[in-house]
């Protein structure tokens, strides 16, 4: 993947930089103290991914995504962990919060690579078959590594957006299944008294959370954010 850094701090960028490095398939393009140069670059290069800081001189990294038509997938990289929800907002890919280890920059490397694979797979059908069993809509069939996959409504603990494809996380299962719909279409199929919108990324199912408050909730180990757009709905759930 084709890459470039953006941050004000020196030490900070050269830093990134090293680390980066690291990561075999990964190539490091140009990286930029001045974010204005930066998007000037990539209005005249095609990048697959971008790590850039927050707060900067001229224009700050929120800014700097939804200035560019044309959007390579973003990683975010700041001291400033109150900017996550909006930056989730923009769909970026990860949000790391400054110190941040290898282990923690890696993985969010490999949800970048993820998604770029996907991307250069042949368009598949992402149709839905047999959702309705005597009447009653427990399970539905999505594509999957050219495989139609059973998903039982009760296994799903929540799903989260990845661009044109959604991640479906099921119950005593690791590896997450990744099929080519929106989450609007998958939102419409499931039952609305089972599963709540809660941000503009993630779907979850209300009896697998554990734990919230008025900025994200816990589905075991998984923090999860609740948007401004989707907070009354959310929190009226559990009242009510």
């Amino acid at each position: 993947m084709k890459t470039i850094i953006i941050d004000d701090e020196p030490f900070a960028l050269t830093l990134l930089q090293e680390e980066l490095s690291k990561i075999p398939f990964l190539k490091i393009e140009a990286a930029f103290g001045n974010p204005i140069m930066a998007i000037n670059y990539l209005q005249q290069h095609q990048i697959d991914l971008v790590f850039t800081d927050i707060s900067m001189p001229d224009i700050n990294g929120l800014q700097l995504i939804k200035s560019i038509s044309n959007k390579p997938m973003f990683i975010l990289a700041t001291a400033h962990k109150e900017h996550a929800v909006e930056g989730f907002e923009l769909n970026v890919v990860d949000y790391l919060v400054k110190p941040y280890s290898f282990d923690r920059l890696f993985k969010a490397v490999l949800k970048a690579q993820e998604l770029f694979s996907l991307r250069q797979k042949p368009e598949i059908e992402s149709s839905i078959v047999d959702s309705i069993i005597e009447n009653t809509p427990n399970h539905i069939f999505v594509k999957s590594d050219y495989k139609d996959v059973k998903i039982d409504f009760h296994e799903i603990t929540y799903i989260s957006a990845l661009k044109d494809y959604i991640k479906i996380f099921l119950e005593n299962q690791e590896k997450a299944i990744i099929t080519q719909m929106n989450l609007k279409a998958i939102e419409e199929i499931l039952p609305s008294d089972k599963f709540c919108r809660v941000h503009r990324s993630y779907l979850v199912n209300v009896k697998k959370v554990n734990a919230f408050n008025k900025t994200e909730l816990y589905i075991g180990k998984v923090e999860i954010p609740i948007g401004d757009l989707y907070k009354n709905n959310f929190l009226q759930r559990f009242k009510s």
